[in-house]
């Protein structure tokens, strides 16, 4: 079987091509076993310790035994000398945290040669080794993300020097304890470990005290991680390691009771053998039978020494939580004071990065954020992952967190450089596409302070994105002091908006009547396609629109007019009454976007100067970093909001090749379904080469497919890094399975034959089979989960080296409910530069114009119509994306990307 089938199906991750570099502020734990494997290893060791502890009861003499002597020092003592040596040299006490050491001092504790003042010293001291060792597991379990690092680690420089005081009282309490054989001192110690466990906790405190008991003993016997990156592990070993250690010193208990309490156990074992046999006599005189008398005399003795050796198991666990339960509290309440604060917003925090230089136009949208700096609510937000990744190493800081594999916890970082190939998010309404993939990306890539941020919102029926944004860009401002301007654009009229005109971009004028016709028809979906009737039609839209935007517009209603004027004047223009009849589908849409107001803002409007000073300008964004909005309500306001959603990606990708980029920009489509139209391929692809990374996030794959325009084959091939929420269609669950990858997985079989003497005989197999990493059940399981996704990236870098299978994750509120909640239905803003529809008393609209009568007498010509029909593989997308690739050749060295 080829290596390459042995994927793990939960995480296929590639070690091979993983960092050396792990996380240095990522620090999350990996589940514990489910209930029913838990409880079978923990019965399975439970009995493993009694067992040990019942033969040392029987079997071990008094005074130790004599045959190992020399044989157990040969071994023992020079080991136990190297982890002591080494302890010292590296000043940690892990090299004492291991198996052999324990075993070694467990050997000379069974030997008669061992001095009594050394038997004491090392079974104290190695009682406080597992001390220290269990109370400093549970303090590294307890501090772990979404707690910063720095936090955690001032917690546990505090924890570690308790823990050496804890060990030192227990070291001295033993030593008197055994040195002093006296019946005071045994009570005293046995009072000290009660009193210890039940010792009061803090009002606050999260859980009770036999929640905290249960759960520090079951991350100490249970917990285990992978060696992967952002995977807490243990300062004290892999789980059969801490088990181990924790078995032998209930064995050095067991011993300790024997050597020094031997009077006491030998009173007690002989009167329970007397009483034992004294009832076995009363049976028999009483006429009882022999399985009776059997029964109680066997009942009996497993109670007896049963309890014996299960007595130092209990004192080692007693010992273990009370000597350290001072720690574990402390530490426990400070990652819940962590969380419970409010995220670190110093405004003296110091600058990171330069404070990039703004426009003028740009500042004054800064100075409107101030009134978003604090939430509105006394809802806190608590610190999580995201705010710590800033402050990682190289790799973390330029990744976002994107959920947690559920095969083994560890954290999913996606480096950014995977968003700048784009981003496909799939899911069904109501499956966490917004709250659990784009607002917590857009804020992340927000925080990175050196990068643009557009989101258009088709969807429009709540306002979490655009909270979002103002948010993140005043955490930002307080952050890293960097002034994120954000401006917003809505179709309705009840919303006040910036103004965004197409035509009086910077970089309108510098592109010739051709670009800007398609860029527009294009926008509009006036783009048919090539084939007989397609071609025609698309060919008299084009020609209509030159002719329109030969007259020089200043806005799309302007354009709207002139398109009336040609219609009604097509003979005495020259023009061809037949193809302009054909393209009258372009002044209807040039007449509906000619209706959307803050589409036609333009000095001959009458809107005040800041109005015209603060439009959306799509050129700055590659200039400087700001944030856009744009809310295009396709229900309650459906005037052209697919035109428009496409209208600005085309323009941004039109000022890329006219704009000196200096700072990447991301645009984030939602219900990206609603603007698919024929051209959008090669949309994908030049935003791809013009570095604009693209997220969109629609419910299925069968949505971006509409008539003759497939975008299937475009988005999988042109997003990097593809999310599925839910996966509701057969065909989209086919293609999944298909694209999930293979492995290796085993197969059992079981036959039941009868031969001629009707003998039953049974018999079983086991083989290796190829088969999908995901299922259908998977799938299934998936869409019923509330958190879960599957993630696929089909190139890795940094942390996510998949391989490019996909893997199911979960994926949390990036903030607390309450506080998405309230951003949902937070207020629409109104800052200084935007305007209320309906305000201005502009030029007499288009809308209302009469419609232009049109020659119904066919003409029969020979001429040329339009342009020259394009063949098959070259239409009207293609010759956008042709012109755009030539208009960036022609601005030369001095536009291109800085590295």
């Amino acid at each position: 079987m080829r290596s390459a089938y042995y994927q793990n199906p939960g995480n296929p991750v590639q070690l091979d091509r993983l960092p050396t570099d792990m996380p240095s502020t990522i620090e999350v734990p990996a589940p514990l076993p489910l209930a029913r494997q838990a409880a079978q290893r923990l019965m399975y060791w439970l009995f493993v310790s009694m067992l040990l502890t019942l033969v040392i009861l029987i079997f071990y003499p008094p005074y130790g035994i004599g045959w190992l002597h020399p044989w157990d020092q040969l071994f023992a003592v020079p080991v136990l000398l190297f982890c002591v040596v080494s302890c010292i040299a590296v000043r940690d006490i892990q090299p004492v945290l291991n198996p052999l050491c324990f075993l070694s001092v467990f050997l000379l504790s069974m030997s008669s040669k061992t001095p009594v003042w050394l038997l004491t010293h090392l079974i104290c001291g190695t009682a406080a080794v597992l001390v220290y060792s269990f109370g400093e597991h549970w303090l590294c379990m307890s501090t772990l993300s979404p707690m910063p690092r720095d936090a955690a680690q001032s917690a546990r420089t505090i924890g570690k020097k308790m823990l050496i005081d804890t060990s030192l009282m227990v070291v001295i309490a033993f030593e008197l304890m055994l040195l002093r054989n006296t019946g005071i001192n045994l009570v005293v110690c046995y009072g000290m470990i009660f009193l210890l466990v039940f010792l009061p906790l803090p009002t606050e405190f999260p859980m009770t005290r036999w929640e905290l008991c249960r759960k520090s003993l079951a991350s100490w016997f249970l917990y285990d991680a992978r060696q992967l990156p952002g995977l807490a592990q243990s300062p004290a070993g892999v789980s059969i390691v801490r088990i181990l250690c924790t078995v032998l010193v209930a064995a050095l208990m067991m011993i300790l009771l024997i050597r020094f309490q031997s009077g006491i156990l030998t009173q007690y074992l002989e009167s329970a053998h007397a009483s034992i046999n004294q009832r076995l006599l009363e049976l028999r005189y009483e006429g009882a039978s022999f399985f009776t008398r059997f029964r109680y005399g066997v009942v009996a003795a497993i109670a007896i020494y049963g309890a014996l050796s299960l007595h130092p198991i209990l004192i080692t666990l007693l010992l273990m939580v009370s000597a350290s339960q001072r720690v574990i509290v402390t530490a426990t309440m400070a990652a819940l004071r962590s969380q419970q604060a409010p995220q670190s917003n110093d405004p003296e925090l110091p600058n990171e990065r330069h404070e990039p230089m703004m426009s003028e136009k740009s500042e004054t949208a800064c100075l409107q954020l101030s009134r978003f700096e604090e939430p509105d609510s006394a809802i806190v937000v608590p610190p999580t992952i995201l705010d710590s990744l800033q402050d990682g190493n190289d790799i973390e800081r330029d990744s976002v967190f994107l959920g947690y594999v559920v095969a083994d916890h560890s954290p999913v970082l996606v480096m950014r450089e995977t968003l700048n190939e784009h981003v496909h998010v799939l899911g069904d309404s109501g499956s966490g596409k917004t709250s659990r993939s784009l607002a917590p990306l857009a804020e992340q890539l927000i925080a990175f302070g050196d990068c643009s941020v557009i989101v258009i919102d088709l969807k429009a029926d709540s306002l979490e994105l655009l909270d979002t944004l103002q948010k993140a860009a005043a955490k930002t401002r307080k952050r890293k002091k960097i002034r994120l301007p954000l401006k917003y654009f809505s179709n309705q009229r009840n919303k006040s908006t910036f103004a965004f005109n197409p035509m009086q971009q910077p970089f309108w004028k510098q592109l010739d009547i051709n670009t800007q016709t398609d860029l527009l028809l294009g926008a509009a979906g006036l783009t048919y396609g090539t084939d007989y009737g397609e071609g025609f039609y698309s060919t008299a839209n084009l020609s209509v629109g030159e002719e329109g935007m030969k007259q020089g517009p200043q806005s799309i209603a302007e354009l709207a007019e002139h398109l009336r004027q040609i219609a009604q004047q097509a003979k005495k223009r020259g023009l061809n009454p037949e193809i302009v009849k054909a393209g009258s589908h372009v002044l209807e849409t040039m007449k509906r976007l000619g209706s959307v107001e803050a589409l036609n803002v333009s000095p001959a409007t009458g809107h005040s100067a800041d109005v015209l000073k603060e439009a959306i300008d799509l050129s700055q964004v590659f200039l400087e970093p700001q944030l856009m909005y744009f809310h295009l309500s396709s229900t309650l306001s459906p005037s052209g909001a697919p035109e428009i959603a496409r209208l600005v990606t085309y323009l941004l990708l039109a000022a890329a090749t006219q704009t000196e980029r200096k700072h990447p920009v991301y645009l984030v489509i939602d219900e990206f379904q609603r603007m698919v139209a024929s051209n959008l391929e090669y949309m994908l692809q030049l935003a791809r080469s013009m570095g604009v990374g693209m997220i969109l996030a629609n419910q299925s794959m069968a949505d971006l497919r509409k008539g003759r325009a497939d975008l299937i084959t475009a988005v999988e091939a042109n997003c990097r890094l593809r999310q599925w929420f839910s996966v509701s269609s057969r065909e989209d669950q086919e293609r999944l399975i298909a694209s999930s990858g293979l492995t290796v997985d085993k197969k059992l079989s079981y036959s039941r034959t009868l031969n001629d003497k009707d003998e039953q005989s049974e018999s079983w197999s086991e083989s290796e089979e190829v088969v999908s990493r995901l299922t259908l059940n998977d799938i299934l399981l998936m869409n019923d989960h509330p958190k879960q996704s599957i993630v696929r990236i089909s190139r890795g870098a940094g942390y996510a080296q998949y391989g490019g299978m996909p893997v199911i994750i979960e994926t949390d509120y990036h903030i607390t409910k309450e506080e998405y909640d309230r951003r949902r239905n937070s207020e629409w803003p109104n800052l200084t530069g935007s305007f209320m529809p309906g305000t201005i008393t502009a030029p007499k609209s288009v809308v209302n114009a009469p419609a232009p009568p049109i020659d119904d007498d066919p003409i029969i010509t020979d001429e040329e119509i339009g342009r020259a029909t394009p063949s098959d593989d070259d239409w009207a997308g293609k010759d956008l994306y042709e012109a755009l690739q030539k208009s960036l050749k022609r601005s030369g060295g001095t536009r291109r990307r800085k590295k």
